[in-house]
């Protein structure tokens, strides 16, 4: 997965969320678990996926911390025996402003624990 994150554009923040996925805009939905998020992308841990390297997927993404869902569209760019790395091709102006938020929350937590966790002299 080196490659991968040498091209990522943006980066990863560890950011656990609900996630459905679906083959195409009227198909089943596969319930999973973000194990990652970005602006550009996430990464979904599943029991058992089944999804080809490429393959286009419609992501319903629950805003972590609030029942907000965001549609997106996706492509799949890895797989492993559980989890896909799935890059955003289509997110309305709206989910990308509710992910930049989250993300931003996020980044402020981790920030703020790191700095608990050092030490001062």
């Amino acid at each position: 997965m080196s490659n991968v994150e040498d091209r990522r554009v943006f980066p990863r923040i560890p950011l656990l969320s609900e996630v459905w996925l679906k083959e195409s805009a009227d198909g089943p939905k596969t319930h999973a678990q973000t194990q990652d998020l970005s602006k550009g992308g996430l990464r979904v841990q599943l029991k058992k996926p089944d999804y080809d390297v490429g393959q286009l997927v419609f992501l319903e993404l629950r805003v972590p911390g609030s029942k907000v869902i965001i549609p997106a569209r996706g492509t799949v760019c890895w797989q492993s025996k559980t989890e896909i790395g799935v890059s955003f091709v289509e997110l309305p102006a709206e989910s990308a402003a509710a992910i930049e938020i989250a993300l931003d929350k996020a980044l402020e937590e981790l920030r703020s624990f790191e700095n608990e966790k050092t030490p001062t002299a």
